[in-house]
């Protein structure tokens, strides 16, 4: 039974990674504001992307991620308008070969992602 509990406990701090996107910028304020009040998450940076389109980032284990990402969805309403928010349990360590080298928010996700500690 106690191994069972520990797997569960394991599972649940895996970390996984949050973005949304959102068109304005106070409905990205908005929306990064109620993100890490709602659940233990890190904003781990932005991205500005153009035509007004901005990306926040967050890190943290599964359930938490997922809280913020609704929690920063139902904040955007009427100051802006949702792109998209999506959450990615366990991220492989190829989808950062995807992402922007040069981009200050990724080099800060591959080294939360990547560090030894983890």
């Amino acid at each position: 039974m106690f191994e069972a509990f520990a797997f569960v406990l394991l599972v649940l701090d895996i970390p996984s990674h949050g973005s949304l996107e959102t068109q304005g910028l106070t409905a990205v304020l908005e929306a990064t504001d109620a993100m890490p009040k709602s659940a233990n998450v890190m904003l781990v940076g932005k991205a500005r992307i153009g035509a007004a389109l901005v990306t926040v980032a967050v890190n943290g284990n599964v359930a938490a991620v997922t809280a913020a990402m609704d929690a920063g969805s139902k904040a955007v309403g009427n100051p802006g308008k949702l792109i998209a928010a999506r959450v990615i349990a366990r991220p492989h360590d190829g989808l950062l070969a995807l992402l922007p080298k040069q981009a200050p928010a990724v080099r800060r996700w591959q080294k939360c992602f990547l560090s030894p500690e983890s």
